[in-house]
């Protein structure tokens, strides 16, 4: 349950608090220090790098220039400042990648559960590091690969948070490189199926319903912050937070449970499919049946 204190925090101010309080720690600097230099009061301070106010931008670059952030620090607040009257929060994915998206690590990082589908693919946080190789098909693959690896490691720290990854058995039988690529991956998924911190559901064939047809999207859970939803679009990542669009997301979640394998049948599941690919690892991809 989020905290009434916290019920109109807007994921813009999030972004400008929560990248003051980065440079600030960065630079070795605790925040008693920074309000002093900024002739704060500790208590304003606490609030602005906890989103809990509007962090005007002119204030929050007079913090940056104190604790001697990088250009990149001033841009992420300039994007977000010029983004705060929107109704959603933009993110190029240039250079890095979408596993670099700042906002959408940071997100992830305070989430008490993480909820991904997507339809074609399986998710990111779940991708081996060959399955990603080839699906991220550009110049800057390399780079792209690691950021995804390096994002992944969230799924090591200690029993913090629940995952669940709502999978649609066609993105599964969609070979992504070869038959082996694929057996790979798919034990990488039932293995994951089996922890406890993880929930892997398959979504059958052929069910019917449009919930589940649609486009990607990651539900992020907060213990204090309002949940945030996460579209991954070619060039660019929309993180929203408004009731009345996390509301939809929260309907598509709903539907899609009640379409999809139970847990432990999902993982079975997983399991055969491993198996049948593994028969067919090496063969061309025209010719298993």
């Amino acid at each position: 349950m989020v905290s009434e204190s916290y019920l109109g925090v807007r994921i813009h101010d999030r972004v400008v608090g929560g990248t003051v309080g980065e440079a600030r720690v960065a630079a070795g600097l605790g925040r008693t220090e920074l309000a002093a230099a900024m002739g704060w009061p500790r208590l304003r301070l606490d609030r602005l790098e906890e989103g809990l106010r509007s962090f005007p931008v002119d204030d929050a670059c007079r913090c940056l220039d104190e604790v001697g952030a990088p250009p990149e620090f001033y841009d992420r607040v300039v994007e977000a400042d010029w983004q705060a009257d929107g109704d959603l929060l933009a993110h190029r994915h240039l250079p890095a990648g979408p596993d670099a998206v700042w906002m959408v690590l940071r997100c992830e990082s305070e989430a008490s559960a993480v909820i991904v589908f997507d339809p074609t693919a399986v998710p990111s946080l779940a991708q081996t590091r060959e399955y990603a190789r080839v699906l991220l098909d550009t110049s800057d693959a390399g780079a792209w690969v690691e950021a995804r690896m390096h994002r992944q490691r969230i799924l090591s720290e200690p029993l913090t948070r629940e995952f669940e990854f709502l999978v649609p058995e066609a993105a599964l039988r969609a070979v992504v490189g070869d038959h082996g690529v694929m057996e790979d991956q798919l034990l990488r998924l039932a293995e994951l199926a089996g922890r406890e911190d993880v929930t892997v559901r398959v979504v059958p064939a052929g069910t019917p319903g449009a919930a589940w047809s649609r486009g990607q999207f990651t539900l992020m859970e907060h213990d204090s912050y309002p949940t945030v939803a996460h579209l991954e679009l070619d060039t660019a990542s929309l993180l929203l937070d408004r009731p009345d669009d996390i509301a939809v997301y929260r309907d598509r979640v709903h539907s899609i449970r009640a379409a999809a394998l139970e847990g432990e049948r999902s993982r079975e599941f997983l399991y055969d499919l491993t198996d049948w690919y593994g028969k067919r690892r090496g063969m061309n991809v025209a010719d298993a049946k």
